[in-house]
């Protein structure tokens, strides 16, 4: 009765190919454990990436039976999508279903990788991480929307890593190789993995001093920024499927916007 009623208030998307005739290659990896969430995902891919060549990942910790007709027929609506169903009772935070997306994935040259957790969008400037890219760079880490956080690259700048998000970085898939989530019932596996992958090299990295992720943006600091963010996801998506102009209500800038919105 849930997704049912879930799926009759919000409206699948048109879909629009806007990404296969671009050159850079991004893969988007989703661990996910909350199913109702893929829509407003889904969504923010498609109306804030523009730039990029798309091929979003996800697995879904659960049984395939498990996930509703309609979830499934929404993301096979779209050609970029591929989905897969791994449980490991062992694992938490969605380690194992991570490590079961990078273990079939071949590697591949000019290939990024950005890891979307199934409690976050992606931001309103991410594109703009497209006019950033050198060839020499194989990490890019940049800024995070946080209510009343502050996030500094001093610690990065000094050669070790401090507590960056996951939301906050992305780097090719050569750079991964054959590093994997571990331990995989470690809920700080992601900084442990990204201090390997990373290692220090500031010669190979590049710093950006702008915002272009959220953090947690669908779960929220309090309810009542939750309140605010989903009833603007609501009216992005109602005006969406009425082919409405948008360009004067967009993704807030940042998240303190939101949360005096």
């Amino acid at each position: 009765k849930v997704i049912n009623y879930f799926y009759k208030r919000y409206k699948i998307p048109t879909y629009i190919d806007q990404f296969s005739k671009n050159k850079q290659k991004l893969y988007l990896i989703t661990p996910c454990a909350r199913e109702l969430n893929l829509i407003f995902i889904l969504h923010s891919i498609e109306q804030n990436i523009k730039n990029f060549n798309v091929t979003w990942y996800i697995c879904f910790d659960a049984d395939v039976d498990e996930i509703s007709d309609q979830t499934k027929n929404m993301l096979d609506s779209r050609p970029y999508i591929n989905y897969f169903f791994v449980q490991n009772p062992d694992s938490n935070s969605g380690n194992a279903q991570r490590n079961y997306i990078l273990d079939n994935l071949k590697i591949q040259e000019n290939v990024l990788v950005y890891f979307l957790d199934d409690d976050n969008i992606i931001h309103h400037n991410f594109d703009n991480l497209q006019y950033m890219l050198e060839k020499s760079i194989n990490f890019y880490i940049w800024q995070q929307d946080r209510y009343c956080w502050n996030n500094t690259f001093d610690d990065l700048k000094n050669g070790y890593t401090s507590w960056i998000d996951t939301a906050q970085w992305s780097t090719t898939l050569e750079s991964i190789g054959k590093h994997r989530w571990e331990p995989i019932n470690d809920y700080g596996a992601d900084t442990t993995f990204f201090g390997k992958i990373w290692n220090g090299n500031l010669e190979k990295t590049k710093l950006i001093e702008i915002k272009l992720c959220y953090y947690n943006y669908l779960t929220g600091v309090d309810y009542g920024l939750q309140f605010r963010r989903l009833k603007r996801l609501e009216l992005e998506l109602e005006l969406s499927n009425k082919k409405e102009s948008v360009k004067n209500f967009n993704f807030p800038s940042d998240a303190s916007l939101v949360y005096n919105d």
